[in-house]
């Protein structure tokens, strides 16, 4: 990877700059190439996860890999959102998206793979589960890199990334803050606000946690089948794959469901907006 052609301390001024909205004096890095540069850095992130071998961990289903930097106006309210934090050390300035049809198991196993991509143990505290605490409803495993410059990596189901899409849909709607933990001082848009963070941590959440337990039972029959002079069981296995398999037939009707709200709320908030907008 390239060497970061800027110190930190140039860096440091241009983000001062930005924050507090004032010239850029001459003798610093021009934004776009300090853009470029991040851009170029997150393009190569993605080309080495990409060049993985995900089909021995995911199977049939291949993820979507996908690079962005961050725009000058996210960028900026960021660094007014969180003063202390100079540009050089904004994490999620190169980013790049991990997403895959898998369960959650499957969802730490990548966390895991990637991490040891970039030299990082299993164990590092740069792998940040953000499934359980409370991030206005966001749910996803990350991954921060320090290279030559920062890197996030999100890993999200997609489940995680089609209800991320459309909360984003929703913050255009009532106010990016409502990614930050804030909410509409409107007491039905606060609802609603609400019900959407709520749909996230309960019936996408829940969803996603059958899905895993069933993973598991399913794995479970599959390896006792392979032990060889494995002792005949009371319970007949084949009832127990045919109530597994229903229930596994159930649980994808559930997330397609899920889906679906997801997709129509996504389409309202986009309508909604656009009126606004007329």
């Amino acid at each position: 990877m390239q060497t970061r052609p800027w110190s930190d301390r140039e860096l440091r001024k241009l983000g001062s700059c930005l924050k507090h909205d004032r010239p850029i004096p001459d003798a610093l890095p021009h934004y776009g190439e300090v853009m470029i540069w991040y851009n170029d850095l997150a393009a190569e992130v993605q080309k080495s996860i990409a060049s993985l071998d995900w089909a021995s961990l995911l199977g049939p289903r291949p993820p979507d890999v996908t690079s962005r930097g961050k725009t000058r106006d996210t960028l900026v309210q960021k660094l007014r959102r969180q003063e202390d934090v100079p540009l050089h050390l904004v994490q999620d300035i190169a980013g790049v998206r991990f997403e895959a049809d898998m369960t959650l198991d499957e969802q730490d196993a990548v966390a895991v793979a990637i991490a040891g991509l970039f030299g990082l143990p299993a164990d590092s505290s740069a792998i940040k589960d953000m499934r359980e605490a409370h991030h206005s409803g966001y749910r996803a495993v990350h991954i921060w890199l320090q290279l030559e410059g920062r890197v996030e990596i999100q890993i999200r189901t997609q489940l995680q990334g089609e209800w991320a899409n459309m909360y984003e849909r929703a913050s255009d709607v009532f106010g990016r803050d409502i990614r930050y933990g804030a909410l509409p001082i409107d007491g039905t848009a606060r609802k609603i606000v609400e019900a959407v963070q709520q749909m996230s941590y309960e019936k996408v959440a829940t969803s996603e946690y059958q899905r895993n337990e069933m993973h598991l039972l399913q794995l479970g029959v599959e390896e006792s089948d392979l032990l060889p002079g494995s002792p005949p069981s009371i319970i007949d296995k084949t009832d127990i794959r045919d109530r597994l398999t229903a229930l596994q037939a159930r649980s994808a009707e559930v997330q397609r469901e899920l889906r679906a709200q997801i997709g129509l709320l996504e389409n309202e908030f986009a309508r909604l907006r656009k009126g606004e907008d007329h």
